[in-house]
């Protein structure tokens, strides 16, 4: 029997609209909603809008009051910013890893292609790269340090901190940016706590709206921007402000700001609630990674004897949504660059599931969800 309403397991690919956020949305007077760079009281109240928001956003991810909030139009404009601006502005070493969201990996490859150096740190089975690696990896031309801070496909958590405190240790006058779409409220996630100069947000990652984000910025730091034009974003981002979408980033990281703590413990209770059902009910199920260094809501599991694809359109069919891997990579050919950076073979990837859970759902949902899961799994075993 399927279940009436889609249960979304697949958070990581897109949160969904908070309930809140959609209020906040419906509460606006749209018509007389500005050109924020207006002088007029209709434009001038947008503007408002946008600082507003920027205010919760900057609390939200642990920043000091003189850092800034630059909006864009997502994680993936932020994370090209950083590594085709900064970067190359700076110097022409940059140090990453294999596993990056493609946004920043591709844009990596395209800093090499204009003549930057770029060392490209792998990881283990652990789903981490390795902080000895990192480290040795940094020398004195070395211009950006870009990790991130979990992979959106398994959950790891990267070596973070660790690289920050090397960085600061060693003097180095490296830019340090990590992308924290995915810490966003599923983790305690500080900006002024790790040190960092840079990182790069995502709205929709935490119940806003998508197609807007933002890339946080350390008080002080010159940045070379993609976009120029007009002077909006105080020259570092040209163009005119999505004032609906930053309004719903703003109202989703006002969220974090009061439960923050009660979110991630919802995250994990969930977590644990879906894997307690597999694990107990499956043989031949496996988690990729140590589920003690992940983020709270991610599992991703190997799953001898089936293919995930086919997995996902099975599971659709009885309204639970999870995912084969990242959702921006869907449709690619070939196996997760992430699965493979661990060593795992293109078969086997193709037999791994990410579930990502979110803190709205109550137990009954997620143990529902999880039965469904079992069922179609031994359904597709026994070929019924």
């Amino acid at each position: 029997m399927s279940i009436e309403s889609p249960i979304n397991l697949d958070r990581n690919a897109t949160y969904g609209v908070l309930p809140e956020v959609s209020e906040t949305l419906r509460a606006l007077d749209w018509g007389y909603l500005g050109n924020p760079s207006s002088i007029h009281q209709s434009g001038q109240r947008a503007r408002y809008l946008i600082e507003e928001a920027r205010g919760e956003i900057l609390t939200a991810v642990g920043a000091e009051p003189a850092d800034r909030i630059i909006f864009t139009s997502g994680a993936t404009e932020s994370n090209n910013m950083v590594v085709l601006g900064a970067a190359l502005r700076k110097s022409c070493h940059i140090v990453t890893t294999a596993i990056e969201h493609p946004a920043l990996l591709e844009a990596a490859k395209e800093a090499g292609a204009r003549g930057a150096d770029v060392t490209i740190v792998p990881v283990d089975k652990t789903g981490a790269a390795s902080f000895e690696q990192l480290k040795n990896g940094i020398h004195s031309r070395t211009g950006l340090v870009t990790l991130m801070y979990a992979n959106n496909e398994t959950g790891a958590l990267q070596p973070v901190s660790e690289i920050g405190e090397h960085l600061r240790n060693i003097g180095s006058p490296a830019i340090f940016h990590s992308d924290a779409v995915q810490a966003l409220g599923k983790s305690d996630f500080s900006f002024s706590k790790l040190k960092l100069d840079l990182a790069s947000i995502s709205a929709h990652k935490i119940g806003g709206l998508p197609g807007v984000g933002a890339l946080v910025a350390k008080a002080g730091l010159e940045l070379t921007p993609l976009l120029f034009g007009g002077p909006q974003e105080k020259r570092a981002r040209a163009g005119t402000e999505n004032v609906l979408g930053i309004v719903s980033f703003g109202a989703a990281a006002r969220i974090l700001n009061r439960q923050r703590d009660d979110r991630i413990q919802r995250l994990r209770t969930n977590r644990e609630i879906i894997w307690s059902v597999l694990r107990d009910s499956l043989e031949n199920i496996k988690p990729t990674v140590d589920l003690g260094w992940t983020l709270p809501n991610t599992l991703s599991l190997f799953i001898k004897d089936i293919d995930s694809a086919d997995l996902v359109v099975g599971l659709d069919l009885e309204g639970v949504e999870i995912s084969s891997g990242a959702a921006c990579a869907s449709g690619k050919p070939g196996a997760s660059h992430v699965l493979t950076g661990m060593g795992y073979s293109e078969q086997e990837a193709r037999s791994i599931i990410r579930i990502s859970v979110g803190a709205e759902d109550d137990s009954s949902r997620m143990e529902s969800a999880a039965k469904t899961i079992v069922r179609v799994v031994q359904r597709m075993r026994h070929g019924k």
